[in-house]
């Protein structure tokens, strides 16, 4: 199995198990994350198959993936910061400039006396 093979699987995990990640991660983020799972399973791979003369690459591969294909917690950790980020943004735009309290007989939907 190559290391492209491993790249697009871990690509299409991604895209399958996380795409909330998918959307909010750049393209470069997102392919550098993939790279970085096909990777270690690699590495994962080549010491099973060290330790175990005569396994199969795909033998190997179905041990490692389960390792390395996993939920990648730095990007949901930066996603909740994004998020917290632009809550607090609003928080202070909306500090800075409030918008006058409407009282009820204001409102298009009050009934009329």
């Amino acid at each position: 199995m190559t290391h492209e093979e491993m790249q697009s699987i871990a690509m299409d995990y991604l895209r399958k198990e996380h795409p909330e990640l998918v959307k909010f991660l750049t393209p470069e983020e997102l392919k550098g994350e993939a790279r970085g799972m096909a990777m270690l399973a690699r590495m994962e791979m080549d010491t099973l198959k060290a330790g175990s003369p005569g396994m199969t690459d795909d033998e190997a591969w179905s041990e490692a993936r389960e390792m390395f294909l996993v939920r990648p917690e730095w990007a949901y950790e930066k996603m909740a910061d994004a998020r917290a980020e632009a809550r607090e943004e609003r928080r202070r735009r909306l500090e800075a400039n409030p918008e006058p309290a409407r009282l009820p007989e204001e409102t298009a939907e009050s009934p009329e006396l």
